[in-house]
Parts: structure tokens; C-alpha cells; sequence
């Protein structure tokens, strides 16, 4: 092998490695950057750690944060993906970002007991 090809096979793989860093960067969720949206958009469907007495509102049967949490069969996060892209009543009222989606599936993970 030149020296020459040595280099661009050493380039290869640095721009491999950032680009692998960038896509885990651009998919890892971050818990604390859910807790403004949760508290204003989810504590009227579900009970979340910042739900005050009375809070919910919406007549809908929706599982608790620390239930999705402590189940994670149920409530995976390949299935709360799926769930969280299609809006549903009353969730169509909003759209969530992809960035949204995994910040919120960080902070419930970060609700594991």
C-alpha cells in the first residue's frame, strides 16, 4: 500500500466514524429538552410527574409516563415511535418533530425504576 493510499483510507474511515457520531447524535433523545412539551402537552391525557390534581382534562384512557416506563413491552420505544408519528385523537392536534418524539422517549426512559 502508497502512502498516498494509506492516507485516503485513513480520511475513509474518519469520515465514517463522524458521520456514524452524527446520525447517533441526530437520533439519541434528550430528557431534559422533553420537559417543557411534556408538561404543556401531555398532562392533559396522561399523568406525568408534572400532572397537578385535576389537570387532565381530556376524557381519553391514556397511560400513565410511569406506566409506559416501568412496561417496556407494551410500550417500546419501536411502538411509541409508531404511536407518537400518527396523530390521534386528541394528539392531532399537534404534530411532534422527530427530535420531539425522541426527547420524549428519553425522558420516559429516565422514569425507569
Amino acid at each position: 500500500m502508497s502512502w498516498l493510499q494509506g492516507v485516503r483510507l485513513w480520511k475513509a474511515a474518519v469520515t465514517i466514524a463522524v458521520l456514524g457520531a452524527t446520525v447517533g447524535l441526530a437520533t439519541a433523545g434528550d430528557a431534559n429538552a422533553a420537559k417543557g412539551l411534556v408538561a404543556d402537552r401531555c398532562v392533559k391525557c396522561h399523568d406525568t410527574p408534572y400532572t397537578k390534581s385535576g389537570e387532565r382534562t381530556e376524557a381519553v384512557n391514556a397511560p400513565s409516563f410511569q406506566a409506559m416506563a416501568d412496561d417496556p413491552a407494551s410500550y417500546s420505544p419501536v411502538k411509541m415511535r409508531a404511536s407518537l408519528r400518527q396523530p390521534h385523537f386528541p394528539m392531532q392536534r399537534f404534530t411532534l418533530s422527530k427530535r420531539d418524539i425522541e426527547n420524549i422517549l428519553a425522558y420516559i426512559d429516565s422514569l425507569k425504576k
